[in-house]
C-alpha cells in the first residue's frame, strides 16, 4: 500500500509539472501571436500583405487551442484578439497577458494565474489601452479554464489521482480496522 501511495504521489507531481510546462508553452505561443499581430497590422495598414506571417500565426493559434480553450476575434487591422474560453483577454494586438503558476492554498500545487493591469481606467477611445501607469495584479483563473491539455492535466492531478488516493487510504483504513478486530477476538 505504501508503494501504491508513493506511485500516486509521484504521478500527481508529474501532472503538476505538466501544468507548469503548459503555462510556459502557452506564454511562448501568446508571444508569437502578439509579434505576428504587430507585423500583420503594420503590413495591412501600409497597404501590404503578410500571408506567411498569418500562416505562422494560425499554426501558433492551433497549437494554443490544443493547450487551452481560446476564442478569437478578427480585428479590422488584421490582428486577432485572443481570449480564454471565459473571456479573459490573452492577446490584444501586440499586447500580451502573461499566465503564471500560482500555488494552490490547500496543497501548494500549481494553479493558473493571469497577470492583468490593476488600478487603471480602461480607455474606451482606444480599445485595449489604459489611462495611467500600469501595475500588475495576478488573478487565479484555474477554475475558469474550460478545455485543452492544461485542463486535462489539472483534472488528472486534482480529481482522478486524488480520488484514487482517497480510495487507497480508505482501503488501508479498512484493513487496519479488520486487523484490529481479528486481534481483539
Amino acid at each position: 500500500l505504501n508503494g501504491a501511495s508513493r506511485l500516486l504521489n509521484d504521478l500527481r507531481t508529474q501532472f503538476n509539472s505538466r501544468v507548469e510546462g503548459n503555462i510556459n508553452r502557452i506564454n511562448s505561443l501568446l508571444n508569437q501571436v502578439a509579434i505576428a499581430n504587430n507585423f500583420i497590422s503594420n503590413a495591412t495598414t501600409g497597404g501590404g500583405t503578410a500571408n506567411d506571417t498569418m500562416d505562422k500565426r494560425d499554426i501558433a493559434l492551433n497549437e494554443l487551442a490544443k493547450l487551452i480553450k481560446i476564442d478569437t476575434v478578427n480585428m479590422t487591422d488584421g490582428s486577432i484578439l485572443v481570449t480564454t474560453g471565459n473571456s479573459r483577454v490573452l492577446v490584444n494586438g501586440d499586447k500580451v497577458a502573461r499566465l503564471v503558476s500560482v500555488a494552490n492554498s490547500h496543497d501548494g500545487l500549481a494553479g493558473v494565474g493571469i497577470t492583468k493591469p490593476a488600478g487603471l481606467v480602461f480607455n474606451t477611445a482606444a480599445l485595449g489601452s489604459f489611462i495611467g501607469t500600469p501595475t500588475f495584479k495576478t488573478v487565479d483563473i484555474t477554475g475558469e479554464i474550460r478545455g485543452g491539455e492544461i485542463l486535462g492535466n489539472i483534472i488528472a492531478r486534482d480529481q482522478v489521482i486524488a480520488d484514487e488516493k482517497l480510495e487507497l487510504d480508505q482501503l488501508a483504513s479498512s484493513l487496519i480496522d479488520q486487523t484490529n478486530l481479528l486481534h481483539q477476538a
